[in-house]
């Protein structure tokens, strides 16, 4: 009964599909992404760290070794 449903799911979903091509011209069954939405996870990180200062600079010290310390 299962496969039967998912069968079924399966062809209505074809049908949509040809009727959209055949009404609008194209199908495109994923839905349209904004144009400032971040996917990538170092977009997100540089945004957020943008307006922020290092801590640790290389001005800061006067001995290579101090950042050890």
């Amino acid at each position: 009964m299962k496969k039967l449903i998912i069968h079924l799911e399966a062809k209505i979903f074809a049908i949509k599909r040809r009727l959209n091509i055949l009404i609008f011209g194209n199908f495109d069954p994923y839905p349209k992404i904004y144009k400032k939405y971040k996917l990538n996870p170092s977009m997100i990180i540089d945004n957020y760290y943008k307006n922020t200062e290092s801590q640790l600079k290389i001005e800061n010290f006067t001995n290579h070794l101090d950042w050890k310390d």
